[in-house]
C-alpha cells in the first residue's frame, strides 16, 4: 500500500515494481469534496429517480420486450447510485445516432485498460 500511494514506487528513487498513481487529495479538492459530501445522499438519490424513469421509459418503448436492449438487473438486497446507466444493445451504434439525434448523451467503453499496461512490463 506504501509504494502504491508514489506511483508504484520500489526502495529507490524512480525504480517502479508496479504501475499505480499519486491519488493524494490536494487542499483545494479536499476543500470541494467536504461541501460536496453534504449533499451526496441528495445526489444519489437524484440518480436513482433518472434511472428508474430511464428504466420505465425504455419498458414503454418496447425495445425490451424484443430484446434489443437488456438492462442490468440489481442483485437483491443491493442499491446502486447509478454513476452510470448501463444497458446492452444490439444495435448499438443505430441506437446512439437515434439518441443523438434528440440531444440524448451516450458514451461507451472505450481506451485501453490499464491492466494491458502491466502486462506488457
Amino acid at each position: 500500500m506504501r509504494s502504491g500511494r508514489s506511483h508504484g514506487t520500489g526502495e529507490k528513487k524512480y525504480s517502479y515494481r508496479f504501475l499505480s498513481g499519486n491519488c493524494r487529495l490536494d487542499e483545494l479538492q479536499a476543500a470541494v469534496l467536504r461541501v460536496k459530501l453534504r449533499h451526496v445522499e441528495t445526489m444519489n438519490a437524484r440518480r436513482v429517480e433518472a434511472a428508474e424513469r430511464y428504466r420505465m421509459l425504455f419498458g414503454h418503448s418496447g425495445l425490451l420486450d424484443g430484446g434489443q436492449v437488456a438492462l442490468l438487473e440489481r442483485q437483491e438486497g443491493s442499491s446502486h447510485v447509478y454513476h452510470q446507466f448501463v444497458l446492452k444493445a444490439d444495435r448499438r451504434d443505430e441506437l446512439a445516432s437515434y439518441l443523438a439525434a434528440r440531444d440524448i448523451g451516450t458514451a461507451r467503453p472505450g481506451g485501453i485498460p490499464l491492466f494491458s499496461f502491466t502486462s506488457r512490463a
